[in-house]
């Protein structure tokens, strides 16, 4: 009887901080949906449509492991090579986040901003980031087919976020 209480305390002391983190990330994800802006220190959430999808498909729970945040920050710090700004990607804010993971509200945030992060950036690589129809003259881009929420999962599966982005850059 008494290694059952320990036992269902010690359960109740995990699954408090994870329920914490799921029902924020739910709750987030619920006022993206709802139209709402979303914001995190000072950084908006960008994908208001891909975020509440990736996260209802799995549950509202944390995605990003150490590693696979540490492979994104690498890829994040390596946008000004392609000619955009890692501040567009929340990089400063998610470095600032990653130093102190540990509260269950923030790592929901920081998870946050990784996977709004990860959409965004695939995406610009997808589709571009510049809409050429409000650029006028005669410059055209080829679009490309692809879905960024299906690149997260793709590359989350792999636990591969350098090699996955990788790929999408223009050859």
């Amino acid at each position: 009887m008494k290694s059952t209480i320990i036992l269902l305390l010690a359960l109740n002391l995990v699954a408090g901080p994870q329920q914490e983190t799921t029902e924020f990330i739910r709750s987030r994800s619920e006022m993206l949906t709802a139209g709402m802006n979303v914001q995190i220190g000072e950084e908006v959430l960008h994908c208001r449509k891909m975020l509440p999808e990736f996260y209802q498909n799995h549950q509202f729970v944390i995605m990003w492991t150490p590693a696979l945040r540490q492979q994104l920050v690498t890829m994040l710090g390596r946008v000004a090579d392609e000619g955009l700004n890692p501040n567009d990607y929340h990089l400063r804010t998610i470095a600032s986040y990653q130093a102190n993971p540990e509260n269950p509200v923030r790592k929901a945030e920081l998870d946050l901003l990784l996977t709004d992060a990860f959409l965004l950036y695939a995406s610009h690589f997808l589709n571009g980031k510049v809409n050429p129809e409000t650029i006028g003259g005669e410059w055209k881009a080829v679009r490309r087919e692809g879905n960024a929420r299906e690149v997260l999962n793709k590359a989350l599966e792999k636990q591969d976020i350098i090699g996955t982005l990788e790929a999408l850059a223009p050859s």
